[in-house]
């Protein structure tokens, strides 16, 4: 009589495939995590493009004062970003226009994985430009006292 003896096999089975497993969860996890820290930061930097547009001419700031404010805001906007080891912010205003610069360090949390990577961080770099526009006087929208309606072309 001849008995096949299998107990065991299904743990030795379940030990194999486990760490793929979970490699590939935490593969999603973090590629999840990755796309929601990009778009926070684009949405900083749109932000921060915004306030410089805002500002760029304004002649209640000072040149160092403006480019603090603008980082400021994009750093308010990148306050809830995950996995954070460092980020640089630059703002760079040049003649019309407001240029800023993020990079950031995303942690890797990958299991397995992070062995080969030189460093345990991805870095992710974005960039945004925006057009100042001239000081107006007449902000509300009026002209010489009266309202001031667009023309719109049909």
């Amino acid at each position: 009589m001849v008995r096949n003896n299998e107990n065991g096999s299904v743990l030795i089975e379940f030990i194999i495939i486990l760490p793929i497993f979970l490699t590939l969860i935490f593969t999603a996890i973090t590629i999840g995590m990755i796309i929601y820290t990009k778009t926070l930061i684009v949405t900083a930097i749109n932000n921060g493009v915004h306030k410089g547009m805002y500002i760029g001419n304004s002649s209640e700031y000072s040149d160092n004062e403006k480019i603090e404010e603008v980082s400021r805001v994009v750093e308010y906007g990148m306050g809830n970003a995950p996995l954070n080891n460092g980020y640089d912010i630059r703002v760079i205003f040049e003649d019309d226009y407001i240029n800023i610069e993020v990079d950031y360090n995303f942690m890797i949390v990958i299991p397995f994985v992070k062995m080969f990577f030189e460093n345990e961080s991805y870095l992710i770099t974005e960039r945004a430009r925006g057009y100042i526009q001239p000081e107006m006087e007449n902000w509300e929208g009026e002209e010489d006292g009266e309202t001031y309606t667009p023309e719109v072309s049909s």
